[in-house]
């Protein structure tokens, strides 16, 4: 039920708000600017009263207008609002995130999505894409700052530096170091510097001589 029951309205930066005896119980859709209960929005920590600007239905049809787009269009959206919600730079492109894709490997298998991940070498539908410096930590949506890789190695990098992490008894434990020198190489291509520095300047010469 949308209804929404309440003895006061208020219109601030231009979102209505709806209270019953001082507590509030609506909020308008940014998107189709009706007003709805509150639990007719998705959670998001940063948004006002923990709730999305978006209702659920306007939010479900923004993600489903992401995948009519293409994949790769798809992911370029998302990675670049992630970075705008982050307050950083939003540089991706969907030609590069073919580019991307295309060096990582990707393919449908039984009309599911998967990617092979940078680190492991998996073939998984369970991928992220993750940032080499974390946005939370003061990294861009940009392509030379993206790989792909297994939700598990995703959570477990967390908001260390790529390199930092790889330098982990946990990442010693999962990662290959075929795929590991694959992935750096591509990175000093993309960054247009070499992999020495590249390394060097997050480690230390010590943390490049262990990753060489």
């Amino acid at each position: 039920m949308n209804k929404v029951t309440c003895d006061e309205t208020k219109i601030v930066y231009g979102r209505q708000r709806a209270f019953l005896n001082g507590e509030l119980v609506g909020l308008s859709c940014s998107v189709c600017k009706q007003l709805f209960p509150l639990n007719n929005f998705n959670a998001q920590k940063s948004g006002y009263a923990g709730k999305y600007r978006a209702c659920k239905s306007c939010n479900k049809k923004v993600c489903s207008d992401w995948k009519k787009e293409g994949f790769h269009k798809a992911i370029t959206s998302h990675q670049n609002w992630r970075a705008k919600k982050h307050g950083r730079e939003d540089k991706l492109t969907p030609e590069q995130v073919d580019v991307l894709l295309g060096s990582a490997g990707f393919r449908v298998v039984e009309g599911k999505k998967q990617i092979r991940c940078q680190l492991t070498g998996v073939w998984t539908s369970n991928y992220d894409t993750c940032h080499v410096h974390p946005l939370r930590a003061g990294g861009n949506s940009e392509v030379g700052n993206i790989f792909f890789a297994t939700r598990q190695v995703n959570a477990l990098q967390g908001n260390l530096h790529l390199f930092e992490w790889l330098l982990t008894e946990k990442a010693q434990e999962l990662v290959l170091p075929e795929y590991v020198e694959w992935l750096l190489i591509d990175l000093s291509h993309r960054n247009m510097v070499n992999v020495k520095n590249m390394i060097v300047e997050v480690v230390g010469f010590e943390g490049y001589m262990k990753l060489k």
